[in-house]
């Protein structure tokens, strides 16, 4: 799946599970992973090649440890799609710890006669989640319902 901005750095690969999906990064850093685990979930749903970057939002998301910002961050990005239909065509992670995240995405809202869709993630879910720094760099592995 193509990726932007420093996203590109990260190893995604796709994870199949029973009546979910989910996404498996391997990055050098925090924000390429955080990144491209938010690119990486658009990717499921929409064929991104054909998103401009029209629109700015800037999301600030704050969390106890590194799993649950992971949590807190997808499921503030699901909610922006939901509610906005906004579909990022990029991401930039400008700051970023354990217990917070401020990120600019940019994108426009999802129009279904120029964006082919995929299968839609309803829920983010704790089963085998894990975000964490490793000796080469970040891991995450998150598990969606859809």
């Amino acid at each position: 799946m193509p990726l932007e901005g420093e996203a590109h750095k990260a190893h995604v690969d796709v994870i199949d599970h029973t009546a979910d999906i989910g996404l498996q990064i391997r990055a050098s850093s925090a924000g390429q992973a955080f990144s491209a685990v938010a690119l990486g979930m658009f990717d499921i749903m929409v064929d991104r090649q054909a998103i401009r970057a029209t629109e700015r939002r800037t999301l600030r998301v704050g969390a106890e440890n590194w799993e649950d910002l992971l949590l807190q961050w997808l499921q503030e990005l699901l909610c922006m799609y939901e509610l906005d239909r906004l579909v990022p065509a990029s991401c930039s992670i400008r700051e970023i710890g354990s217990n917070a995240l401020l990120a600019d995405l940019d994108g426009e809202e999802l129009d279904l006669s120029r964006h082919a869709t995929g299968p839609q993630i309803k829920a983010v879910t704790y089963h085998q989640l894990r975000a964490e720094e490793t000796a080469d760099g970040f891991a995450i592995r998150v598990i969606f319902d859809i």
